[in-house]
């Protein structure tokens, strides 16, 4: 569901365009303010290669084009490890088979490079050269949902990287039911182990949103049993309960899904489809209570009662 990318370092060489001085500088600007809107609109990651000694070669380049350093601030870096123990990556084809290796450990969408390094990677067909994006497969192709299992192998398949890089997490399910004689959501803590969150990072909010149905005190007791995953992955939790809502969905600051069954593992088929930026937005609204009436800010639901967790 969330779409990651490669980005070469040669696409903000201004060296690895084709033409005179001048217009090279235009094609390069050209062609990364395309794509930079492109991947604001699409929310996607951006690879970090090598714990963000990619994102460091780029900055440092000298032939790097003179807008580098605000679109890689514009983009959502996610840093990863070192694809293989080898030297680190020292020219824009050895940071492109560093992309490559990375995506064979862990899927991407697409690695973009320069027309001239995709040419020394023709055999590989997740590249793309940043000049043929208009005609790109991957790009025509590209789906807003996805078809699945009900079970919590699939779940951390789309969620992984998800729940781990994202910094605020609403899960919105009325039906949720933290009891363990009510199987369907046993696994449940094994989505929180993926948002873990370590000491040095920004503190992380996690939310979940259901519908009332048993007292504040029996609510209390039950959810003491997802309180050892909260702590093992050193996170706290509000959880809200509303007076009535129907629908599902997992609310994050870099991706919406809409759920039509919620995280019920009865291993059934269900759809999940990406919510647009703006649809995510007010959804996320839906489950923020006035603070002085009580009510959300859209939708009008009344909020019954609140706890923390552990």
């Amino acid at each position: 569901m969330l779409t990651e990318y490669s980005l070469g370092s040669c696409i903000f060489d201004i060296e690895c365009y084709i033409g005179d001085d001048q217009e090279r500088r235009q094609l390069c600007y050209s062609k990364l303010k395309e794509l930079k809107e492109i991947i604001l609109e699409e929310e996607a990651l951006i690879r970090d290669l090598r714990d963000g000694a990619w994102s460091k070669y780029v900055l440092n380049h000298p032939s790097k084009h003179p807008n580098t350093k605000y679109i890689i601030e514009k983009l959502r870096l996610r840093k990863v490890k070192a694809a293989k123990a080898t030297a680190l990556p020292s020219s824009h084809d050895e940071w492109c088979q560093e992309a490559v290796d990375s995506r064979k450990n862990e899927f991407l969408n697409a690695i973009l490079t320069s027309q001239k390094t995709a040419a020394n990677f023709s055999s590989v067909a997740e590249i793309c050269s940043i000049e043929k994006l208009t005609i790109a497969k991957w790009l025509q192709t590209h789906s807003c949902s996805v078809r699945l299992q009900r079970n919590i192998n699939e779940y951390l398949k789309y969620l992984g990287v998800v729940l781990n890089q994202a910094k605020m997490i609403k899960f919105i399910d009325p039906y949720f039911d933290p009891d363990p004689l009510q199987r369907n959501y046993t696994d449940f803590h094994y989505l929180i182990t993926a948002a873990r969150r370590d000491i040095k990072e920004p503190k992380k909010t996690i939310e979940i949103h259901l519908r009332k149905k048993f007292s504040k005190a029996d609510a209390k007791t039950q959810f003491q049993n997802i309180s050892p995953a909260l702590k093992n992955a050193n996170l706290t939790a509000q959880v809200f309960f509303w007076d009535d809502f129907h629908d599902r969905y997992l609310i994050t600051d870099i991706i919406g899904i809409n759920l039509n069954n919620g995280f019920n593992t009865d291993n059934k088929l269900t759809t999940w489809t990406k919510l647009s930026k703006s649809d995510r937005n007010n959804i996320n609204d839906e489950f923020k209570p006035d603070s002085l009436r009580k009510k959300s800010l859209v939708g009008n639901h009344l909020l019954c009662y609140e706890f923390s967790l552990p």
